[in-house]
């Protein structure tokens, strides 16, 4: 998601607002999503 950083814009996504909040949602969906594989004992049993 560091490519949605706004002082990493180049070509016409310099004219366009950062999808900010759409950044956030998405981090806090991956967050979500590692404690669910962690709880169900995926990431261990993956190892």
């Amino acid at each position: 998601m560091e490519h949605n950083d706004p002082d990493r814009a180049t070509g016409p996504w310099t004219t366009v607002p950062a999808p900010i909040a759409e950044t956030k949602a998405v981090h806090n969906m991956l967050t979500a999503v590692e404690a669910v594989l962690q709880d169900s004992g995926l990431i261990a049993q993956a190892s």
